[in-house]
């Protein structure tokens, strides 16, 4: 016996609803950032031998470089999973400056984390490290400069 077309359309509506997600509580997949996932190399390393005294994170890897200061991402804990750091490296050791932050899955997906160090006047650094494949949004006048990096308009 063959079923009346109703039920045959409700069935089908269900069903298509379960494939692809909808009405589903499924929490949304966590953002990825693809340098954490490269074997490290030399460039990865703070320079000269610099540590921070960071201890929740691992897997540093080099991201880039914004005005002479170098941008680094690492993997961290299941409360704090995603850090930046940037390091503004001088001619004496006393002189090199970092600073960092660090972000939950929800914010580093809609914002990305932003980091400003500074050494005086005129020798601030400000840079944005963002997630793969990046759709949240951006500050007024930020530039995305390379795949998982962006900085802010120059005043």
């Amino acid at each position: 016996m063959r079923a009346p077309p109703r039920r045959t359309a409700a069935a089908a509506v269900i069903t298509g609803l379960a494939m692809t997600g909808c009405g589903s509580s499924q929490p949304a997949a966590p953002p990825q950032l693809a340098a954490l996932d490269r074997l490290a190399t030399a460039e990865d390393v703070l320079p000269d031998g610099r540590e921070l005294p960071l201890e929740e994170y691992s897997n540093l890897r080099r991201i880039g470089e914004v005005d002479g200061a170098l941008v680094y991402a690492a993997q961290g804990t299941a409360e704090h999973p995603w850090w930046m750091v940037i390091v503004l490296d001088g001619p004496a050791e006393d002189d090199a400056v970092a600073g960092g932050s660090w972000a939950n899955d929800e914010d580093f997906t809609q914002r990305g984390i932003t980091v400003s160090i500074g050494r005086g006047a005129g020798q601030g650094v400000t840079a944005t490290l963002l997630p793969d494949d990046f759709t949240g949004q951006l500050e007024d006048g930020s530039t995305i400069i390379g795949p998982n990096l962006a900085v802010p308009a120059k005043p």
